[in-house]
This record gives C-alpha cells, sequence and structure tokens, in this order.
C-alpha cells in the first residue's frame, strides 16, 4: 500500500503561503546580512583609521628616541668637554663649584629611570 498523501499538499494556497513564509525569511535573512556587512565595513574603516593612527603615534615616537639619543650624547660630550678642562681651572672653589654642577649634570644624563636598581636591605 502506498503511503498516503496529505491533502493539504495537493492544495495550491498552501504551497503559495508556504512560499510566502519562505520568500519572507529569505528577505529578512538578506537584510540581516546586509546589516552584518554594513557593520563589518564600518569596523574595518575604524580599525584602519587606528592602524594609520598608531603607525603616526609609533613614527613620531621613534622621532623623539631618536632626538633624545642626539641631546643625550650632545649633553655627554659636552660634560667630558668640560671635565677635561677643569684641571685647568685656578681658582679652588669655582673648581670646587664646577665639578658640583658636571656631577649634577651627569646625573640629570642618567636620570633615575637609568641608575642600578637599589639593593633590598
Amino acid at each position: 500500500m502506498p503511503p498516503q498523501q496529505d491533502p493539504s499538499l495537493s492544495d495550491p494556497t498552501v504551497w503559495e503561503q508556504q512560499l510566502q513564509i519562505y520568500a519572507q525569511e529569505l528577505h529578512d535573512l538578506y537584510l540581516e546580512e546586509k546589516k552584518y556587512r554594513q557593520e563589518l565595513a564600518e569596523d574595518k574603516l575604524v580599525l584602519e583609521y587606528k592602524l594609520r593612527e598608531l603607525g603616526a603615534l609609533n613614527k613620531l615616537f621613534q622621532q623623539h628616541l631618536e632626538h633624545r639619543q642626539r641631546v643625550e650624547s650632545a649633553h655627554q660630550d659636552l660634560v667630558a668637554a668640560l671635565r677635561a678642562l677643569l684641571p685647568k681651572v685656578g681658582e679652588v672653589s669655582l673648581r670646587q663649584e664646577l665639578e658640583r654642577l658636571l656631577t649634577q649634570a651627569e646625573a640629570a644624563i642618567i636620570g633615575p629611570a637609568r641608575e642600578a636598581p637599589k639593593e633590598k636591605p
């Protein structure tokens, strides 16, 4: 005996209603995907902007580091040249004051971040 077929399946209005439901679901899915694609495109633009911004900040930081290295080197050269002249200063009080100033300048070059860590007691 052949399986019995649902009589409503042969009714064209049932097929039409089912097609309308599928069409609506397909349309809803299309709109949802379109929305996600737009959000993705916007997110991509934001990321590209942030990447350019990060690249610019990195370049600026690199330039700052290079400038700082040049300034530190010039500062160290100046302190060394002044130290070389120190013995030629005849007046003792002036020599002592220059020695104090040079020691301060050297400490500024080294800075607190570059000093050796102090041992804990």
